[in-house]
């Protein structure tokens, strides 16, 4: 809860020179990557106040629906956001949940976000 995903950022293809290589050019491909945000919650699932220095961290889950890419990551403290990172094309389903320092899970936040290269 209090939680929400914002747009991916979609592939592209990026020309860089290579230092030492006169005019010779590469193409580097960029995967896409989707930007999970959210905001800090207030209070516990029993409506008791959730103090900032009580929040540990939040974690965040991802599969594509193939099953070929899946992943985890853990972010610590109270930064709003995480991007998910070198990812193929297809639909993901993304969870998100908050973690106290007394070892308390949120429910999970499900997200579904579809990412096609360009």
């Amino acid at each position: 809860r209090d939680l929400h995903s914002f747009p991916t950022r979609r592939s592209s293809d990026l020309v860089v020179l290579i230092s030492g290589c006169g005019e010779e050019r590469a193409t580097i491909k960029v995967l896409p990557s989707i930007k999970v945000s959210w905001q800090q919650p207030t209070e516990f699932e029993d409506g008791q106040v959730l103090e900032g220095s009580e929040l540990d961290s939040f974690h965040i889950n991802w599969e594509e629906e193939s099953g070929l890419m899946k992943g985890d990551a853990i972010v610590k403290g109270y930064k709003g956001d995480y991007i998910i990172t070198e990812l193929i094309s297809g639909n993901y389903h993304i969870e998100v949940r908050s973690r106290t320092v007394y070892g308390v899970m949120s429910e999970p936040v499900k997200i579904s976000k579809k990412l096609f290269e360009e």
